[in-house]
Parts: C-alpha cells; structure tokens; sequence
C-alpha cells in the first residue's frame, strides 16, 4: 500500500513507502478524481504511479474551523486485494478438474466393465459363429441383464444350429 497525505490544494505533503520524489509538487489529475479534493472521504479505483490498477480510500483530516486542511490517500493495488480470492479461485478449479476426471475416469471404467466387455464377447462369439465355429459360446452368466439375456438366446441359437448341424451332416452320411 502506499499512504500519500495531501494539502487542501492537492500539494503532496508526504508519501510512503515510495514517491518522495512527488513530495511538494500537485497530484496529478489523472491519478486522482475531482472528489478526492471537493468530497470528505471516499473510495475510488485508478492508477497508481506505476500505472498499475489501484484500489484508492481517502479521508479528510479537517481543521477546528471545520474546513478539510489534510486529506490522506491510501492506494493498494488491485492485484493484493485480489490475490487471495485468486488463489481460492485457483484452489476451487484445481479441485473441479480433479473430482470431474475421476468421475469420467470411473464412469469410463464401469462402462467398461459392465457394458463393453460384454458386447465384445457377443461380437467375438459371432465372428466364430460366421466362420463355421458352431461350438463357440458366449460364456456369461445369465441374469436378467438385457445383454445377458441376448448371451443367452445367442448361445440357444448357436446350441440350435450345431443339433441342426449334426442332423444334417448325419443324414449325408446315411
């Protein structure tokens, strides 16, 4: 932060921690709105000296005759008020992403292993079939599971198919 302490002509009388080298010269307008000369207190936001956005409060120090004599400027810039909000922000974002990759991580794996994985052995069981392979099954277990119960009438259907099979190749021999 930096405190500047004006006069009520907007002459620099003090200011620290840096900007001696203002001291006794005119605030510069562009730093300052007019209400920091005309208003008792108030709150602005400008550029600081090095031209960085500041968050700037002043007050009115007046005199017994009740006219402001001193007014004191304090300027923090923007970047330090907001840096532990920033840091939340980043925290907060950082623990999304993580929570979001582990969901799609395991969604990714229970599709696998619940869904996939059974529909690559109903292809597979019916590329041996394709082929002439009419012993290939599926091999699941049944339950009441749509793909199960599909595992099922395809492993009755190749069943069916090597009986007709035998009977056919039977009755060419005879």
């Amino acid at each position: 932060a930096v405190l500047t302490i004006i006069d009520r002509n907007g002459v620099v009388i003090a200011r620290n921690p840096r900007g001696a080298e203002i001291i006794g010269r005119k605030l510069d307008p562009s730093q300052a709105p007019e209400r920091l000369l005309s208003g008792l207190n108030g709150v602005f936001i400008g550029s600081g000296a090095d031209g960085e956005p500041q968050l700037f409060a002043y007050d009115s120090v007046p005199e017994t005759s009740g006219a402001a004599a001193l007014r004191v400027l304090v300027g923090i810039p923007l970047s330090v008020i907001y840096a532990e909000a920033n840091a939340t922000l980043i925290r907060t974002l950082t623990g999304v992403t993580l929570v979001t990759l582990l969901l799609l991580i395991g969604a990714w794996t229970s599709v696998e292993r619940l869904f996939l994985r059974n529909v690559r052995t109903l292809l597979d069981t019916a590329n041996r079939i394709r082929t002439g392979d009419l012993s290939a099954r599926t091999g699941m277990t049944y339950s009441n599971e749509e793909l199960s119960q599909i595992g099922k009438a395809f492993d009755e259907m190749a069943d069916t198919l090597h009986e007709r099979q035998k009977s056919i190749d039977s009755a060419l021999e005879t």
